[in-house]
């Protein structure tokens, strides 16, 4: 096996530069991918999921871990705090679903297979080697047919969490990344419908649920503070960066 490697530093979250210069990297990345094509064969186990059934199963998730916390005879912080903040965020859930339903979302998804769209699947500053005058990146195993913008979302999304949903950072972001590949107004609805879905919620009592109840991990509990306390800051966030009611 051959492989290549380069000098350089892991990109900093922490530093705008960096997550500027990582978003315009990206945008280069989706282009130079769209003239690979790729065909796929029937059954091939390398496309991504349709978005509106992915949101369809992440909300039946939901309501199963609350009827599984709300079973439970003593319950402990991270439950509570769980089910206190339940219905607001499955009320999001619900308003994303129903608007997917009746977007353009599931048709951009059906294109961008039928074209062979390609996605990194893993974009995110840990794959990301700063170099002088390039970013390397890295650890392609994740790579599939999907709508490409999809990248951009999961990397802002992490950029974001790091930065308190700060607004000046992400239009920075934003315009680094559509300076080189414009979006268009059907990828801008499904990056601010996508963003604006609460997954982190979901992916933290996911992680609980799946969990030995037996011993409460404390970092649980502070995970899913942080988030409940960052999400209006990222409605704020989405409704001043994307043209879209949220």
């Amino acid at each position: 096996m051959l492989k290549k490697w380069y000098q350089g530093r892991e990109c900093d979250v922490r530093q705008e530069q960096d997550v500027v210069r990582a978003a315009a990297k990206l945008a280069v990345l989706h282009k130079d991918m769209e003239k690979l094509a790729v065909k796929i064969r029937p059954g091939a186990d390398v496309q991504g999921k349709n978005p509106v059934e992915e949101v369809r199963r992440y909300n039946r998730e939901l309501k199963k871990i609350r009827s599984f916390i709300r079973s439970r005879p003593v319950k402990n912080d991270f439950e509570i705090l769980f089910l206190e903040n339940f219905e607001k965020m499955y009320r999001t859930a619900d308003d994303i679903l129903a608007r997917m339903e009746t977007s353009g979302c599931r048709k951009l998804f059906e294109e961008s297979v039928s074209k062979g769209s390609v996605v990194h699947g893993d974009y995110n500053y840990h794959n990301l080697i700063m170099l002088r005058d390039d970013i390397a990146v890295t650890d392609f195993e994740h790579m599939h047919t999907d709508i490409q913008i999809k990248d951009f979302c999961y990397f802002l999304r992490k950029a974001m969490e790091k930065k308190q949903w700060k607004q000046k950072t992400g239009q920075k972001i934003l315009e680094a990344y559509e300076e080189v590949r414009p979006l268009s107004e059907r990828e801008k609805e499904f990056a601010a419908l996508s963003l604006a879905y609460p997954g982190k919620f979901k992916k933290i009592a996911g992680s609980y649920y799946r969990s030995n109840k037996a011993h409460l991990s404390e970092k649980n509990v502070e995970k899913l503070q942080i988030c409940i306390r960052q999400t209006e800051e990222k409605y704020e966030f989405l409704s001043r960066i994307f043209p879209l009611n949220l």
